[in-house]
Parts: C-alpha cells; structure tokens; sequence
C-alpha cells in the first residue's frame, strides 16, 4: 500500500528530530503524535495533510505560483536540465552525504531527480513558495519539504553536509552556521546564454536584458566561501512540440515581458533553448557575506 504524505513526513521528520531545531529560538523540535513539532520553548509547527510544515511566522505571499511551477515542473521532467543534474549526480556520488538540503527548491523536481536509490542519509527541501512546496510533495522519495525562510532555517548548526542551491538567492551566514565544518555548497547560477532564445522574445527592444549577468553572484561566493570548483556548462535542448507554452511560462522571465511579446514568443520560439550555466562548489571560509 502507498504510504500516505502526512505518514510519511511523520516516519522523516521524527528520524530526523536530532538535525531540526526551532527557527525562532533554535531549541530542538520534537515530533508530537505525529502531527505537529515542538520546541523546548513551546513553539508550534503543524505538520499538514500534504506532508508539508510551515515555518514563518505569518502567511507569505509568493509570486511563484503553482501555475508557474508547474510548467517548470513539466520541462525538468522532460529533460531541460539533465546534463546538469548528472553533474551534480556526479560530484556528490563522490561526496559522504549525510544531511542534504535543497535551499529553495521550488517544486522538488531537482532534488527529486537526485534521489539516489537507497541511501541512509537525510534529505530536506525547502522554499517560502507554499505552493511550490506543496507541488513537491508529489515526487516520491524519502524528502522532508518545508516551508521555511533560507534566512532563518529549522536546523541545528553544524548539521547539514550538502546544500543546493539552484537558481535561486543564497544566504551565507545561514548556510555557514548549519553547515558541518567541511560541509559543502552546490550553487547553480546563470551563465550571459542562458535561455536566451526567450530573452530575445521577451525583450526585443531592450538590449539590456537579452543576457544575464552573473559576476555579482558569483563575487559575492567568492568573498563568502572557500571555492573548490567553478564549472561552465552549455548545452542545446529539444522543446517537445506539447511542452512549448511551458516553456515560454516555466520561468520568471515572462513577468517582465509585455503581453505582446508573451504572444511573440510562444509563436516565433524556436525548436531549440540554450542552457547556460556555472556550478559553483564552495565550502566554508572566514569571512561571511549574508546575501547573493
């Protein structure tokens, strides 16, 4: 019989009660009856029928909505991202991974795909979009996803060995105090191409915007960490003829982009997109910078 999510984040969460702690006080969470955590100050996190727990103090709005991550959802699962998934696959097949956390994992589809297929570590998703966490709850796989803040995360320092952190705004003194003291950081950040048949729709007239640039993010790794890799990797992917509307919508390009170039790109996008990216490979250092 299928284990139901609600059973299933119990069974995790309570394994993994020695790695959680409160994110207001930082006390150790405790798993009660299965349904909800509890700190040593009395702090409260219930724990819902999709198998998510909601950690900030108050309701968070997020423009990345579920219909957004869901034409995201489906261009990861059709493969827009494999060359790069095998590569991180890679690095931490040869990696002791204990705790991993993907920090702002959106709609899980990253992490799930680098499930390996036994394995006794522990494996947390978290993001501020309740709806893309609620999405991730679809992927089977022993994962915990929560709805917590990268700026304040339930987890007792020093306990993580892996953090990813694909596309989406680091914070560095977090990632520092619960890192293990070789704890490692996988960041993924977009290179000048990256989409840029999209940038090209979206923002005909806007020269500006046609390319991405990355050097700031990646300075501010620098400064904030100890590098042991920056890797630059290209490659072409084949829209699937159903797929093409998600892929205009899957990212957040098209907030920007008028209506009309919306409408330009789903009819003039190529056959073809270009991924374009650097995976940067850091552990701790020294000094400390709180934000990219």
């Amino acid at each position: 019989m299928l284990e139901k999510k609600k059973t299933r984040a119990a069974r995790l969460l309570k394994a993994s009660e020695s790695i959680l702690a409160c994110p207001k006080c930082h006390a150790t969470l405790t798993m009660v009856e299965d349904r909800q955590l509890i700190c040593q100050e009395g702090h409260t996190y219930n724990l819902s029928n999709k198998g998510t727990v909601y950690f900030p103090d108050k309701a968070i709005k997020n423009s990345y909505d579920k219909v957004m991550l869901t034409h995201r959802m489906k261009m990861i699962q059709a493969g827009l991202y494999a060359p790069l998934i095998s590569s991180i696959q890679e690095v931490l097949a040869t990696q002791e991974v204990r705790v991993l956390l993907d920090a702002g994992c959106g709609e899980g589809s990253f992490l799930a795909k680098l499930l390996p297929e036994q394995s006794e570590a522990a494996y947390f998703g978290c993001d501020l979009s309740k709806e893309g966490v609620e999405l991730a709850t679809q992927h089977q796989g022993d994962v915990s996803w929560l709805i917590a803040d990268i700026t304040r995360l339930p987890f007792q320092d020093h306990s993580i060995s892996h953090i990813l952190n694909i596309f989406s705004p680091s914070h560095y003194e977090e990632f520092q105090r619960v890192l293990h003291d070789e704890g490692q950081v996988i960041k993924v950040v977009p290179r000048e191409d990256y989409l840029k048949e999209l940038r090209a729709l979206f923002f005909e007239d806007d020269v500006d915007k046609q390319t991405y640039q990355n050097a700031p993010v990646k300075a501010k790794f620098y400064d904030s960490l100890q590098v042991i890799s920056d890797t630059a990797m290209t490659y072409s992917f084949s829209i699937p003829q159903a797929l093409r509307e998600d892929a205009v919508y899957m990212s957040p390009l098209h907030w920007s982009a008028s209506e009309t170039a919306r409408e330009r790109a789903l009819k003039q996008l190529p056959e073809t997109l270009t991924v374009s990216v650097d995976i940067l490979i850091g552990k701790k250092h020294r000094k400390v910078n709180k934000f990219s």
